[in-house]
C-alpha cells in the first residue's frame, strides 16, 4: 500500500515539472477504536513504530520528499503529555493536528472553549517545535433533520480558532454528500454564516492566499 502512496504522490507534478507537496495524514484519530490502529488494537510502542516506519519508508526507500506529516488524535485529550502518548517524535512530524467534531456537535459555547482548550494545547507545542499546527478535521453536519447552527463557523469555530492567542494554520471540513454538508453553497441558511467567518480578521480561503512560492516583494 506504502508503494502504491509513494508512486501516487511521486507522479503529483505541476504544469513545469516540479512536484506538488501534500499532506499526508496516516493512522489519524488512533485515541479512538474504530480503525485497526486503534487505542484498543496496538499499544503506544507498536503504534509509533508504525508510523514511524511509514514515514521511513516514503522518504528513505521510495525518496519521496514532497510528502507534509500530519500528527492527528481525536479529541480526547486534556493535556500536553496525554496528547503526545503515541507521539513518533518531532523528526517524523510536520503537522501537529486534531481532529474534532464533538466539541462542535450542539456544545455551544461550552464546547467551543473546549476545543481552543486543546488546539491551544496542540498550537504551544508546535510553535515551541517550529511545527505547523492544525484542525485536520472538523465540522457540523446540517441534514433534513439536523438544521444549521446559526453562528457555528462565525462564532463558535472561529472563537476555537483564534482565542488564546493560539496560531492554527488550516482548517480541514469534511466533505459535503446527497445526505448533508458540512461547507454551505447556494442558499442555503447558514451561507451567510460561513461568509462572515471567511472575512474575518483571522481567516483565509484558498482562492485569496498569496502565492506560495514566491518570496513577497
Amino acid at each position: 500500500k506504502l508503494d502504491k502512496v509513494a508512486s501516487v504522490v511521486s507522479n503529483l507534478k505541476g504544469s513545469n515539472g516540479e512536484l506538488i507537496p501534500i499532506i499526508f495524514r496516516p493512522f489519524h484519530e488512533f485515541d479512538g477504536s474504530w480503525f485497526w490502529w486503534g487505542a484498543d488494537f496496538c499499544t503506544a510502542d507498536e503504534y509509533k513504530k508504525a508510523y514511524q516506519f511509514t514515514v521511513d519508508y516514503l522518504k528513505n526507500t521510495k525518496g519521496v520528499h514532497n510528502i507534509l506529516y500530519a500528527f492527528s488524535p481525536d479529541n480526547s485529550y486534556t493535556t500536553e503529555a496525554n496528547y503526545l502518548s503515541r507521539y513518533p517524535g518531532d523528526k517524523y512530524v510536520d503537522i501537529i493536528g486534531m481532529d474534532n467534531y464533538g466539541d462542535f456537535n450542539n456544545q455551544g459555547q461550552t464546547g467551543s472553549d473546549r476545543a481552543n482548550t486543546k488546539l491551544k494545547i496542540l498550537s504551544d507545542y508546535a510553535k515551541a517545535k517550529v511545527k505547523i499546527a492544525a484542525l485536520t478535521e472538523t465540522g457540523y453536519r446540517v441534514t433534513s433533520t439536523n438544521p444549521a447552527i446559526t453562528d457555528w463557523f462565525s462564532s463558535l469555530l472561529y472563537n476555537a480558532l483564534t482565542k488564546n492567542d493560539i496560531q492554527i494554520s488550516y482548517v480541514m471540513f469534511w466533505n459535503n454528500n446527497t445526505d448533508g454538508y458540512y461547507v454551505p453553497n447556494g442558499s442555503v441558511s447558514n451561507a451567510a454564516d460561513f461568509k462572515t467567518y471567511s472575512l474575518k480578521t483571522k481567516s483565509a480561503l484558498v482562492n485569496s492566499l498569496p502565492k506560495m512560492y514566491e518570496m513577497p516583494k
